[in-house]
């Protein structure tokens, strides 16, 4: 009939993100490999998110994401952390100079999300539920994606592995 109307009725608000099999199946690789405070880490950031405590969950995926790297560093370069500081920063560039994170395929995306997992963190009011939340999907995502192209056991020959924290 040429006079009817049609329309759709849209959610003003973001949808959920389904994170719930992401989450679970890092934490089983985690728990896999021994990385143990990694895991302790995130679990934090998990539980800090779902009482929608944002800036204790942007700090606890910041540190998730140092120990991760700096794990992964020292099993799979001459990395060594340093006794004074965390040692995430030279961790992300020794793993960037490997062949499976050359800049332009995660390199980049890894060392931007690095610098922006200092900003609005633990800082009060600063961090908000939609800022959590893309923090929560994109630190799961490349920390996924550090375990998938870094696998057990594939440090370079002649590279003694450390036992996992």
């Amino acid at each position: 009939m040429p006079g009817d109307l049609r329309f759709e009725l849209l959610p003003t608000d973001a949808a959920p993100v389904p994170l719930a099999a992401e989450i679970s199946a890092l934490q089983a690789e985690l728990i896999a490999r021994g990385y143990t405070s990694t895991l302790n880490h995130y679990q934090q950031a998990t539980a800090a998110f779902g009482q929608h405590n944002y800036e204790a969950a942007n700090s606890q995926l910041r540190t998730t994401l140092e120990d991760l790297v700096v794990h992964i560093a020292e099993e799979n370069t001459n990395f060594v952390k340093p006794a004074s500081a965390g040692g995430g920063g030279q961790a992300v560039q020794r793993l960037k100079a490997t062949e499976r994170l050359a800049d332009n395929d995660g390199g980049d995306l890894l060392e931007a999300l690095w610098s922006m997992s200092h900003t609005k963190g633990s800082h009060p009011g600063r961090s908000d539920a939609d800022e959590t939340r893309f923090r929560m999907q994109v630190i799961t995502a490349i920390v996924r994606l550090l375990l998938h192209r870094f696998p057990r056991g594939t440090a370079p020959p002649g590279r003694r592995r450390r036992p996992p924290a």
